[in-house]
């Protein structure tokens, strides 16, 4: 009975290869989920920064608004979150008439 001895240590050094094989696999994901969820982590700062200002920025925009003050200060020039305002609508040039008026769209010529 002594040749049966050598086959299940061969077997277990089978075994343990790919065991090591399937650990290494498994770190390489675990390392590859770890830079995904830092990825994310990151991006999900960034908008929560960026909601942040927005939200201050329309709260500062409605104080103005309402007639309030903020530091004194008044409203920046027009930037991409301007255009999308529907506050204060831009007057179409087929509406204003002639050249040079000023009236808003919906008001009668004169």
């Amino acid at each position: 009975m002594a040749p049966a001895a050598p086959a299940p240590v061969a077997a277990a050094g089978g075994n343990a290869g790919q065991l090591m094989l399937q650990v290494q696999q498994l770190q390489q994901e675990v390392m590859r989920l770890n830079g995904v969820v830092e990825e994310q982590a990151h991006e999900l700062r960034t908008l929560k920064s960026q909601s942040l200002e927005r939200y201050l920025d329309i709260d500062r925009r409605l104080s103005l608004l309402a007639g309030g003050s903020v530091d004194g200060a008044e409203l920046p020039a027009a930037g991409p979150a301007a255009v999308d305002s529907a506050a204060a609508p831009a007057p179409r040039p087929e509406a204003a008439g002639a050249a040079g008026t000023t009236e808003q769209p919906g008001e009668a010529a004169a």
